[in-house]
C-alpha cells in the first residue's frame, strides 16, 4: 500500500553489509528481486530500485512480520530458480555468530523472556518448508560455527537467548548435529549459572506439549546414539560408569523435565475451579519437607552416611517445585525413559558410584525405565538386609547375644491377621530396623524352608483376609474398583500400622498385592495437597455430584437443596450426620459459597474422617521404606505400579512365553506346549486375566511387563481329566499330557474359571 515500506525491513544490518548482501540477491535474481522503494507495495515480491538510507536516521528495526515476508519471498525465488545463494547467505547472516543471532531474534532486554520465540519458529518453519540439500548444510555450518564462537566470555542473558534459539532448530534431531552442536549446546546449558539454569527451565515451562516434546525427543535421540556409540567402541554390551558426554546430556533432559514439571504444575493452578484443593500443606512447604527425602540416607555397617547433592536438589529449591506433587505434565513423564542407557547401565556399578557422590544414572532419575528402578530398590534392599547379617557377624565374633539375620514371621493359617499383627508389632516396637531384613514365612506345624514363595503365598492370603469386606478395616467400591480407609472402623490403630508395614514389605520383597487403593493414598504418602479430582477412583459417584454442583448455572440453592451437613454409613449400617461447619444444617449451599463445600465435603472423605487410619498405616509404611531409595527414584503412580502391578489394559502373551521355561520333559517345541500357547493366546482379555491370575496368583502384569515374571510349565502325568494345577508362589503351571488341544482348552478354562488358584492345589 502507498506509504509502506519494505527494504529489508527488521534486518539489522549496517550499510555496507547490507549493499553486500543486495549485491548477492540482485546477482541471483538481476530482474525480479530488488529492494522495495517506500512506494512500493509490501505484498509484492517484485520490488524497486535499492533505496539509499539516511544512516543519521535510521534505527535497528524489529519489524518481524517484513523479515518473514522477505524471507518467505526470498525463499520461494530461490525454489522458483533452483538458485539457493540468497538463501544461503541470508542464512549465514543470521546464523553464524552470537551477536547476530542476538540482532534477529532477541529484544534489548535483560531477560530471555525478550526471545521473540514464535519469530524463532516462523522463521525456521520457512527455512524447514524450502529445505534443499545446500540450504541444510549451510544451516548446519552456520550453526557449527555458531558453537565455535561460544568459548567464553558471553554473558548468561545472551548465551540462555542462544541456547534457547538453537534448541528450536528442527534439525537438530539429524545425526550431524550430534558430533558437535549438541554435544557443546548441552555443555553450554550445563555451564550456566544457577539462576540462569532456573531463568531457562522457566521460559520453557511455557512451551506446550509438541514445542516440548521437541526439545525431549531431540535430547533422546542424541542420547541414544551416544549410548550406541559407546557400546560399539567397546567390548561389553554394559556401562560401569557415565561420562562427561552423557552427563551433560542427562542434566539436560533433568532441567527439561523440571520444566516439564513445572509447567504442569503451573497449570494445575491456573486450571478452572473444578480443581479445588484441600486446606493441606501448600507446594512450598511440600517441596521443603521431602527435600530430606532428595538428599538420601546411605547405609553402612557402622551407621548412616547422608549422599549430598542428589538430583541437582539446589536447582529444585530455586525453583520452588517439587516433580512429585505434578499430576498433568506438558508431556507424559514415560517421554524422558530412556531404554537404551537403563538397560546398558550396571546397576551394581552404578549405586556403587552413587554411594561415594560420583555421577551416575541415579542422580537423573526420570530417565529410568520403571523396571530399571525396582532392580536399583532392590539392590538397595538387599545391600541392607546384608547390613543387619553383617551386623550380626560382628556381635558373633564378639561373642555377644547374635540377632537372627532375617526377620522371621511364624503365622497359624486359621489365625494369620492375629499371628502377624503380634509379632510385627513386638518388632516395630522394640526393634524397628529388623523390619529392614529379609522376610522369611513359617507357616506353623508345615514344614518348608522359605526361598520367596512362603513369603509370597503369606501376602496373598494375608491380603485376602484384610481386604475382606466382613473384615471392615477397608471398604470397596465396586464402580470405582479401589479400597479406601473404613472411616469409623472398630480396629485398632495398630492394626492399620500392620497393613503399612505389610504394603511397605511387599514392596520391599517384590510382591505385588491383589488389591488397589486410589492414588489420593500415594499422593497423602508424599504430602501432597488432595482436590477434588483425587475423588473420582475412590467415591466416583460423589465425584460425579460435586462436579454437577460446581458447573451448575441455574439456581443452586433451591434446585439442589444441599446444607453444609452432610451423612454418611458407617459399618454398621446406620446413618451418620457431619456438620462440615458449626450449625451446618443451618447453612444453605448456594453459587456463592459452593466451592468451600466442596472442598470441605472432599477434606472430609480425604482426610479428617479417616486420619487416626491414615496416620497409622502411613507410620507402618515409613517403618520399612522411610529410608530406602523409594520416595527419591518413585513418582506416587509408580509406587502404585510396585504394589498392584502394571494396569496395562491389553495382556502381551507373547512376551510371557518368550521367558517361559519348561520342566518334566517339556520342552518349547513340545505338542502341549505348543498347544497351550495357542490356546492361551486365543482368550480374550478376561480369560487371560484370570489365567493371570490363576498361574500367578495375581491378574496385574508386573513392573516391566510380562516378560519380567519367571514362569514354567510342567507336566503332571500322562493323559487325564484331571485339571490344571499351579503353584502360584512359584509362578508354574502343572499340566496332564492332553490327547488334544480341545480338550487342553476345556480343561483349563473350567480351571481358571471355577478353581482358585492354588500353591499345588486344583
Amino acid at each position: 500500500m502507498p506509504g509502506s515500506t519494505f527494504f529489508l525491513k527488521g534486518l539489522p544490518w549496517m550499510p555496507a553489509r547490507l549493499s553486500n548482501i543486495n549485491r548477492t540477491i540482485a546477482r541471483c535474481f538481476p530482474l525480479e528481486f530488488k529492494l522495495s522503494s517506500r512506494e512500493g507495495n509490501s505484498d509484492d515480491c517484485s520490488t524497486s530500485d535499492n533505496q539509499v538510507l539516511d544512516n543519521k536516521k535510521r534505527k535497528i528495526c524489529r519489524d518481524f512480520e517484513a523479515t518473514e515476508h522477505f524471507l518467505t519471498c526470498t525463499a520461494a525465488k530461490c525454489k522458483e530458480s533452483n538458485n539457493y545463494d540468497a538463501l544461503n547467505t541470508v542464512i549465514a547472516d543470521i546464523f553464524s555468530s552470537p551477536e547476530s543471532i542476538s540482532n534477529y531474534f532477541c529484544i534489548n532486554g535483560d531477560s530471555v523472556e525478550l526471545v521473540d520465540i514464535i519469530y524463532v519458529r516462523k522463521i525456521y518453519t520457512i527455512l524447514s518448508d524450502h529445505f534443499h540439500s545446500s540450504v541444510e548444510e549451510r544451516l548446519f555450518i552456520a550453526t557449527n560455527g555458531l558453537m565455535e564462537h561460544l568459548q567464553g566470555g558471553i554473558d548468561d542473558q545472551l548465551l540462555m537467548s542462544i541456547i534457547i534459539i538453537v534448541y528450536e532448530n528442527p534439525q537438530l534431531q539429524s545425526p550431524e548435529y550430534f558430533e558437535n552442536v549438541l554435544p557443546r549446546l548441552c555443555q553450554l546449558v550445563r555451564s550456566l549459572s544457577l539462576p540462569a539454569k532456573a531463568e531457562l527451565v522457566r521460559f520453557w515451562a511455557k512451551f506446550n506439549e509438541s514445542q516440548m516434546l521437541q526439545l525431549v525427543i531431540s535430547l533422546q535421540q542424541y542420547l541414544t546414539c551416544t549410548v550406541v556409540n559407546i557400546l560399539a567402541c567397546s567390548d561389553t554390551d554394559i556401562l560401569t560408569s557415565i561420562d562427561i558426554s552423557l552427563s551433560n546430556i542427562l542434566y539436560n533432559l533433568d532441567m527439561l523435565y523440571l520444566a516439564n514439571c513445572l509447567g504442569g504444575i503451573t497449570r494445575q493452578g491456573n486450571l478452572a475451579h473444578s480443581e479445588i484443593v484441600t486446606n493441606q500443606a501448600s507446594t512450598t512447604a511440600n517441596a521443603d519437607a521431602r527435600s530430606d527425602q532428595v538428599g538420601v540416607f546411605m547405609r553402612t555397617v557402622g551407621g548412616l552416611r547422608r549422599k549430598q547433592d542428589i538430583r541437582h536438589h539446589e536447582l529444585q529449591r530455586l525453583l520452588n517445585i517439587d516433580p512429585a506433587i505434578c499430576r498433568r505434565p506438558i508431556v507424559t513423564f514415560s517421554a524422558f525413559y530412556n531404554e537404551a542407557l537403563s538397560d546398558a547401565i550396571d546397576p551394581r556399578y552404578d549405586y556403587r558410584r552413587f554411594t561415594v557422590n560420583d555421577i551416575c544414572l541415579l542422580d537423573f532419575p526420570c530417565v529410568i525405565m520403571p523396571f530399571n528402578k525396582t532392580q536399583y530398590l532392590s539392590l538397595d534392599c538387599r545391600l541392607r538386609q546384608n547390613d543387619e547379617i553383617g551386623a550380626a557377624i560382628i556381635l558373633s565374633l564378639l561373642n555377644r547375644d547374635v540377632p537372627n539375620p532375617f526377620l522371621i514371621i511364624r503365622v497359624r493359617r486359621d489365625h494369620l491377621i492375629e499371628d502377624a499383627l503380634w509379632q510385627l508389632e513386638h518388632v516395630s516396637d522394640d526393634n524397628p530396623s529388623a523390619l529392614l531384613k529379609q522376610l522369611r514365612i513359617k507357616f506353623v506345624g508345615e514344614e518348608g524352608v522359605d526361598d520367596g514363595g512362603l513369603s509370597k503365598e503369606f501376602f496373598v492370603l494375608i491380603n485376602q483376609e484384610i481386604f475382606n469386606p466382613e473384615y471392615a478395616m477397608f471398604r470397596y467400591n465396586e464402580k470405582a474398583g479401589t479400597y479406601w480407609f473404613t472411616p469409623d472402623s472398630y480396629e485398632t490403630d495398630a492394626q492399620y500400622k500392620l497393613v503399612g508395614i505389610l504394603v511397605g514389605l511387599a514392596i520391599y520383597n517384590g510382591i505385588i498385592l491383589d488389591v488397589t487403593f486410589p492414588m489420593a493414598l500415594y499422593r497423602k504418602l508424599y504430602g501432597q495437597k488432595l482436590i477434588l479430582e483425587d475423588l473420582s477412583d475412590c467415591f466416583p459417584e460423589i465425584w460425579q455430584s460435586l462436579v454437577n454442583l460446581l458447573n451448575y448455572e441455574g439456581d443452586v440453592e433451591n434446585d439442589f437443596m444441599y446444607t453444609f451437613k452432610i451423612s454418611y454409613t458407617n459399618v454398621f449400617g446406620d446413618a451418620v450426620t457431619v456438620d462440615l461447619v458449626e450449625n451446618g444444617g443451618e447453612i444453605s449451599v448456594n453459587k456463592n459459597n459452593r466451592e468451600e463445600f466442596i472442598r470441605l465435603y472432599t477434606e472430609f472423605l480425604l482426610t479428617n474422617s479417616v486420619k487416626n487410619q491414615f496416620d497409622a498405616f502411613k507410620k507402618g509404611f515409613n517403618m520399612v521404606t522411610e529410608d530406602s531409595l523409594l520416595k527419591y527414584l518413585f513418582r506416587p503412580d509408580e509406587v502404585d505400579m510396585l504394589v498392584c502391578g502394571s494396569k496395562e489394559k491389553c495382556l502381551d502373551f507373547h512376551e510371557l512365553e518368550r521367558v517361559t521355561y519348561y520342566d518334566g520333559g517339556l520342552t518349547k517345541d513340545s505338542t502341549l506346549v505348543k498347544d497351550l500357547w495357542e490356546v492361551v493366546h486365543s482368550f480374550d482379555e478376561e480369560s487371560k486375566r484370570k489365567f493371570l491370575k490363576f498361574t500367578t496368583g495375581s491378574d496385574r502384569v508386573p513392573v516391566g511387563g510380562l516378560s519380567k515374571i519367571r514362569f514354567c510349565v510342567i507336566k503332571n502325568g500322562d493323559d487325564s481329566t484331571r485339571l490344571p494345577t499351579s503353584h502360584t508362589c512359584f509362578n508354574v503351571l502343572m499340566l496332564c499330557n492332553y490327547s488334544s488341544k480341545a480338550k487342553l482348552k476345556e480343561r483349563l478354562l473350567y480351571a481358571i474359571n471355577n478353581g482358585n488358584a492354588g500353591f499345588g492345589l486344583s
